[in-house]
């Protein structure tokens, strides 16, 4: 789901860690889910999965600017005989 790779996330991660720890005056070896938990912030990779299921539902609603109208190539949803698809429907983004 992610589009970037684990090693250029977990500097991010460990940063996120270190401030949630700042903020809630724990110790340097605290565990940091219950701190999120308790301060209502999302982990990283949380962060990242809940701002890509808005971005789509955005998408599917028709509430994006215009210069995301055409960003999905329609083309890939039909094969070379213009069957359709079992997966027809999914979404998908192809890796650049």
């Amino acid at each position: 789901m992610f589009f970037c790779t684990a090693n250029t996330i977990k500097p991010i991660q460990v940063l996120q860690k270190k401030a949630i720890r700042i903020i809630s005056n724990a110790s340097y070896y605290a565990h940091t889910p219950q701190l999120f938990h308790d301060n209502d912030i999302l982990p990283l990779t949380e962060l990242i999965k809940y701002c890509s299921c808005l971005f789509m539902f955005d998408y599917v609603n028709g509430n994006l600017p215009v210069a995301f109208d055409n960003s999905w190539n329609e083309n890939w949803r039909v094969n070379e005989n213009r069957y359709v698809l079992r997966n027809a429907n999914d979404f998908h983004i192809p890796r650049v």
